[in-house]
């Protein structure tokens, strides 16, 4: 008799309809749900990718700051005229890690170049903040609009510095790396990180290769931007650039 009682104790709490206590296990359950099986349902690694990736940017646009401040406000060149050094080699003392020059996306298939990753390269068109070995120097402050000026950019190649104005399109000049879906982070020169496609870098409200954002980027950098953004949004986009491999069309060149 004892036991039955019990029972149906049980049974008006948990599980009869018309029982006020119903809704006790119901809530508990959908707390659980939304607490613990609800964000691990919805993390989506690819996005925790390019945030790690944009925290890299971030970390080195700081480190680029330091290092002007300690130089008469000059950036580091992009690479040394003998190229023993480039600007990464130049702000390592302030980073301390190697790992920041890699995107997390890449899946370890980085290029190396004097011992650091090549997944960025420093923004060195003719009308741009960075120079080439050899060239003076502009200093930081110079630059009328830094937030409309892109200082570093995802590529793929063993160079230090992308030049969208080059005419040669060789397999030894660095490409525009999307493998953000169609996309990629960059580092502008006021230090903020923002994702975009390679074609919304120029538009015609402003160009954000040049330091004077309203001059028309040439016709090779036209070329090349619409023809990385047809190469890389293509169906297989994914399976190529999350590996870090360039598309079949870039290879060999």
């Amino acid at each position: 008799m004892i036991n039955r009682i019990k029972r149906n104790q049980l049974y008006q709490i948990f599980i009869h309809p018309v029982s006020p206590y119903v809704s006790v296990p119901v809530c508990l359950l959908a707390l659980f749900f939304l607490l613990v099986l609800f964000p691990l349902l919805s993390y989506n690694p690819f996005k925790a990718r390019q945030a790690s990736c944009m925290s890299n940017l971030k970390q080195i646009g700081l480190a680029l700051d330091q290092y002007s401040e300690d130089n008469d406000g000059y950036p580091p060149p992009a690479e040394s005229k003998d190229q023993s050094y480039n600007w990464r080699s130049a702000i390592y003392p302030y980073v301390k890690s190697q790992a920041l020059f890699s995107c997390p996306s890449r899946h370890g298939a980085s290029t190396f170049r004097n011992g650091y990753a090549t997944d960025y390269s420093v923004n060195c068109a003719a009308n741009a903040l960075f120079k080439p070995g050899g060239v003076p120097q502009i200093r930081v402050n110079s630059v009328a609009h830094p937030e409309k000026l892109i200082a570093l950019c995802e590529t793929y190649g063993p160079e230090a510095s992308f030049d969208i104005d080059a005419r040669d399109d060789s397999a030894s000049t660095q490409q525009l790396w999307t493998g953000h879906a169609d996309g990629s982070n960059y580092l502008f020169v006021d230090g903020h990180v923002k994702w975009m496609q390679p074609t919304d870098t120029d538009r015609k409200a402003a160009n954000l290769w040049y330091s004077d954002p309203t001059q028309i980027l040439n016709i090779y950098g036209e070329v090349r931007l619409k023809k990385t953004q047809q190469l890389f949004s293509k169906s297989n986009w994914f399976q190529r650039l999350t590996k870090g491999s360039p598309p079949a069309e870039f290879a060999g060149r």
